[in-house]
């Protein structure tokens, strides 16, 4: 869908203001701040890059969708389990401004600064736009995308002065600061907000399908590590935007190989699967594993009636380091 040249234009002129005034000279890059948007009347959660030197522009998490993608970012951040970290590059739910060299843009990037009009003359700190979702390939924006975006930049320039004098008093645990406009004077109170679920909170238990009787005869030995993760590669279906798929790996913990794998299109499509899958490679190998190590709470909950018709331990734990290796493997591959 195109967008009309009219916003273009506006889009680009505003980003290129608010690259001149470099507030994040000024604001951390974890200082989130709310406006009130006039696009659609949600509110939009703000943070400004590039308090650190390294990455320049401005990520609008909007509405509570994109709120609560920025908290569980920040929980999965913090976290010290490495295994939350690989889901990190997958859950952003965001529009962003990133303000890039040239070379960093692609043609159609190049082609909507042509079309606005405006010159930077900056050629490092050219605006480059995109739509983040979970579990998709960040994307262009769309013509609605454009009108939040104008809406916030317009807001931030009109508030800069502000903004910089309270740059150390934005966010203070689960408080937001709300700029809001009336009769042409900027106020701010606190709102409170719904926290973010834990990426620790207790999934809705799954139906885990019986094992024929006959499984039970096999060898029992060895213990195996599952886990579930996105792979870093995008894929391309009958959709123009490429998704990320959602491997679910089973790897033998002493001899480090790949016992199974298999994909799913998201993360829900491979909780239903697990039980299956497991039962499957059972049932095509010629052992069955005296436990099962698994990092996800999701896993054990599906595979309950699965380890206990098979007398399989089932044991959750934070460190699964041969399925590590196998991400990190994968990961640099496909780099």
């Amino acid at each position: 869908m195109s967008i009309p040249e009219m916003k273009v234009k506006k889009l680009m002129a505003l980003a290129k203001q608010f690259a001149d005034i470099k507030l994040w000279e000024h604001i951390d890059s974890d200082a989130l701040f709310a406006l009130n948007n006039r696009a659609d009347k949600q509110i939009s959660y703000i943070s400004v890059m590039g308090n650190l030197g390294e990455v320049f522009g401005l990520a609008v998490y909007h509405g509570e969708k994109g709120r609560l993608a920025y908290e569980k970012l920040i929980d999965l951040s913090n976290s010290g389990d490495v295994l939350d970290h690989f889901d990190i590059p997958f859950i952003q739910d965001a529009l962003t401004i990133y303000f890039s060299s040239r070379n960093e843009a692609d043609a159609a990037d190049l082609r909507m600064i042509k079309q606005s009009g405006v010159v930077f003359s900056n050629k490092k700190m050219l605006p480059i736009f995109r739509t983040h979702t979970p579990g998709l390939y960040n994307w262009k924006i769309d013509e609605k995308e454009v009108e939040i975006l104008i809406s916030v930049l317009e807001d931030i320039l009109e508030l800069t002065e502000i903004l910089k004098s309270r740059k150390h008093n934005l966010y203070n645990a689960g408080k937001y600061i709300l700029f809001a406009k009336t009769e042409n004077q900027w106020l701010s109170k606190e709102i409170l907000v719904t926290k973010s679920p834990s990426v620790k909170t207790e999934p809705v238990k799954l139906e885990s399908k019986s094992i024929p009787f006959a499984l039970a005869n096999k060898t029992m030995s060895g213990v195996w590590e599952m886990h579930y993760f996105y792979s870093n590669m995008p894929i391309r279906n009958k959709s123009e935007r490429p998704f990320y798929g959602v491997i679910c790996l089973i790897v033998d913990s002493s001899a480090g190989f790949i016992v199974s794998h298999a994909v799913a299109s998201s993360f829900d499509q491979t909780e239903k699967q697990l039980s299956e899958i497991l039962s499957g490679v059972i049932e095509n190998g010629k052992i069955i594993p005296k436990e099962i190590l698994y990092a996800r709470t999701e896993i054990g909950i599906a595979l309950e009636k699965t380890a206990n018709d098979l007398g399989i331990v089932l044991r959750k734990t934070n460190n699964l380091p041969c399925i590590e290796d196998v991400i990190d493997s994968m990961n640099s591959k496909m780099l």
